[in-house]
């Protein structure tokens, strides 16, 4: 129970981190705008204690400096990390680094010491207390077998906008051009309920997505008992998918053919030997449950509290 009522405080200068309103310059237009964004928040209200959820690691210094309160921050992933200045040192064309920067090495150059400079600046602004280091996941893959005879993909996931929507639509063009549009399934924004059946029914659990913060798709694949494949990088590969009680939780693979031996090797294993893996991996997100991350967070924030009230 808390003891009084929350007060909500709406700003409205939230536009400003939206990554939309900077088409250069993504990383460090965002963080500008969020201490605007911080600046029109503290001058509302200024609170004995501030705790930056949303990874806006430029707010916890205005707070600290201008509004005289006590800071921590609570990370849901890195802004930048060494796997993004990696990717634009190899000049490799990724999500992040469109082919047109990755194929003119001045360009390269050029952004690879921005996000050198940016990574400075953000390593600046972490010099204060840690709450957590827990990421919020993208939306993962999710892959049944019916049979092994008759394998089908069932993508399941949220459409949240129109280039939402046109992304499923060209994921569904595919299909159809490969001639495979009879064995993939796409399920956009269906029920908690009807997720919870699929997750249920399926044998394998799907994950491509590289470098994955930490992994809440992967987390659930292996608490409803698929066997999960992940790609071996970022969380799954440090800190989910990882053996637990020396068993084995799942597996890993990093390109197209160490993921079709992988899905090999999950559909040709015996039942029993799927049990043991869906067993251990089940036994495992115990690390991630409510009442850990609750235990783990109290214990963060007790210091702030002890520190505010001397």
């Amino acid at each position: 129970m808390l003891p009084g009522p929350v007060k909500f405080v709406f700003l409205e200068t939230r536009q400003l981190v939206e990554a939309s309103a900077y088409p250069y310059f993504i990383l460090l237009g965002q963080r500008l705008g969020s201490i605007v964004l911080g600046w029109e928040a503290l001058i509302q209200c200024v609170p004995d204690i501030y705790i930056d959820s949303m990874g806006y690691a430029f707010t916890p210094p205005l707070f600290k400096y201008l509004g005289a309160c006590q800071v921590g921050s609570y990370v849901h992933y890195p802004t930048i990390s060494i796997d993004m200045l990696s990717v634009v040192r190899d000049r490799n064309p990724r999500f992040n680094n469109s082919a047109f920067i990755s194929q003119n090495p001045i360009l390269s150059n050029c952004k690879l010491l921005y996000y050198f400079m940016f990574a400075f600046l953000y390593g600046l602004t972490r010099k204060g207390p840690l709450l957590a280091d827990l990421s919020v996941p993208q939306a993962a893959d999710k892959k049944t077998v019916e049979e092994q005879v008759a394998l089908k993909l069932i993508l399941i996931g949220g459409c949240h906008n129109h280039e939402d929507e046109a992304r499923v639509t060209r994921l569904r063009d595919l299909c159809e051009k490969l001639r495979v549009g009879d064995k993939v399934e796409f399920k956009i924004n269906i029920p908690f309920e009807e997720l919870k059946r699929h997750l249920a029914e399926a044998t394998t659990g799907l994950h491509t997505m590289w470098n994955e913060h930490f992994g809440i798709g992967v987390v659930e694949c292996m608490a409803a008992g698929t066997v999960i494949l992940a790609h071996n990088s970022g969380g799954p590969k440090l800190d989910t998918v990882v053996p637990y009680d020396g068993g084995v939780t799942g597996c890993l693979a990093d390109d197209e053919d160490s993921y079709a031996k992988a899905m090999d090797i999950i559909l040709s294993s015996s039942p029993e030997k799927r049990l043991d893996i869906r067993r251990n991996a089940r036994h495992s997100v115990s690390r991630f449950s409510d009442q850990e991350f609750e235990r783990s967070f109290l214990a963060a924030v007790e210091p702030l509290m002890l520190t505010e009230n001397r």
